[in-house]
């Protein structure tokens, strides 16, 4: 599955960021490796602290 700027994901397979199992955001920008940065998945606190997690695509599905 392809994804663009401004879609809203939700995490199906979290990897490293077990804390994000289930939560919906949306992707900010597209890595040259062809990951997804992905805003919106915590708090203000847990962003700021995290800055934006990386996900490979098949990591997420549409909201």
């Amino acid at each position: 599955m392809s994804f663009t700027v401004g879609d809203r994901v939700t995490v199906v397979d979290p990897g490293k960021y077990r804390w994000a199992r289930g939560r919906t955001g949306t992707v900010v920008y597209i890595q040259t490796d062809g990951s997804l940065l992905v805003d919106g998945l915590g708090s203000g606190f847990l962003d700021a602290l995290c800055g934006w997690p990386d996900f490979r695509p098949d990591q997420l599905q549409p909201a």
